[in-house]
């Protein structure tokens, strides 16, 4: 059976999703290139230091992924590329780094590339894969017929563009290119976000997605999401109280120790919380 993440819920069509700044501007030190993202914001100040550390890093390799990229896709422009912020702030090895481009007109792509020797030689803390996720700029800015889609062996991904835009500008750290301008996050689009992932991390725990890949890689990958989830909860909706440093450390522990036990427990404690916000929308 596949499973597919538009049964949970529907997007509110909303446009702009995204929107890049008309001209390039590049920051002027490593901080400032993370002042925007809540994974900073709310860090211990040693796992701060740690992503300073590993930005600094990835920075210095931003050409080189430029080139990964073009040999995948020559003829696109490419206006913005970024890092999302998990392989900067976990403490645990990540499997991969997850790069959002965005690149002129309509078009849509996810694209692992596993060829990443030279990469990794120049890596503090080497991956298994880069990811690209690539997006049209006028995708991001007006409804299209452009297929954004993602489907795997059990589970289909759809309305990738709304999914990853909501939150660019409070998760993505800018390598190179134009920024996003600064917009008011779409809160019901984002409670539509969190619906889906926690119903994906749901299947995750009942074994009923990624099936013939490694239980404790499945339940770990639950985790993530779930505590994802939750933090978007926390640092989103102020009236739900959440402790959002406090979030960020217990995933840090729940990841380290993955149990079935302890990922329904916090799976559970999520909806919770979920469903208080949902009566109040």
């Amino acid at each position: 059976m596949k499973y597919i993440d538009s049964t949970v819920c529907e997007y509110v069509t909303s446009f702009p999703i995204a929107v890049l700044s008309e001209k390039v501007n590049t920051p002027n030190n490593t901080l400032e290139r993370l002042g925007n993202c809540i994974w900073f914001t709310y860090s211990s100040e040693d796992r701060r230091k740690q992503a300073v550390h590993r930005l600094e890093n990835i920075l210095s390799l931003t050409q080189v992924f430029k080139l990964k990229f073009k040999e995948q896709y020559p003829d696109l422009i490419i206006k913005h590329i970024s890092v999302c912020s998990s392989y900067l702030f976990k403490d645990i090895p990540s499997n991969d780094i997850d790069l959002n481009v965005i690149v002129e007109g309509n078009f849509f792509a996810y694209k692992d590339v596993l060829d990443i020797e030279d990469i990794n030689l120049r890596l503090h803390l080497p991956v298994k894969k880069i990811s690209f996720m690539v997006f049209g700029e006028r995708d991001l800015l007006d409804k299209s017929n452009t297929v954004d889609t993602i489907e795997t062996e059990d589970y289909v991904h759809t309305s990738l563009r709304i999914r990853e835009g909501l939150v660019f500008g409070i998760r993505n750290i800018l390598l190179e290119g134009q920024t996003f301008t600064q917009r008011p996050i779409d809160l019901i689009n984002l409670i539509l976000r969190i619906q889906r992932q926690l119903y994906h991390a749901t299947l995750m725990i009942e074994g009923k997605v990624d099936v013939t890949k490694d239980r404790n890689s499945v339940l770990k990958k639950a985790i993530s999401r779930i505590f994802e989830a939750y933090f978007y909860l926390a640092t989103n909706f102020p009236n739900l109280n959440l402790n959002s440093c406090d979030i960020l450390e217990r995933e840090q522990q729940s990841y380290a120790n993955a149990s079935l036990q302890d990922a329904n427990n916090i799976l559970q404690e999520v909806l919770y919380h979920l469903s208080l916000q949902n009566k109040t929308l």
